[in-house]
């Protein structure tokens, strides 16, 4: 299994499990991933934004593998990838 760093964005989070969209996973859209995998420390809530390695060729959610889970920096402003200032993407 290959992993590969990627965005994890937070959509829902429950006691257990969080539901996530990971923006460059192939055949998955949105994985339930539990909140015991994530690092104490890091605060999560929906529209947070982690970085993890994960296998993006998974085709099911039982295949899924995540490591590694960090909180994602903030977009840079001036990158000229995040949306103008004021603006959301999604």
């Amino acid at each position: 299994m290959k992993l590969n760093r990627a965005i994890v964005r937070v959509e829902w989070v429950g006691h257990y499990v969080i539901e996530a969209t990971i923006i460059q996973c192939v055949h998955l859209n949105r994985v339930s991933i539990l909140m015991s995998l994530i690092p104490r420390g890091i605060p999560v809530s929906a529209g947070t934004r982690l970085i993890a390695d994960v296998n993006l060729d998974a085709r099911r959610s039982s295949e899924l593998g995540i490591t590694n889970i960090e909180l994602a920096p903030p977009p840079d402003p001036d990158d000229g990838l995040a949306p103008p200032q004021g603006e959301q993407c999604g």
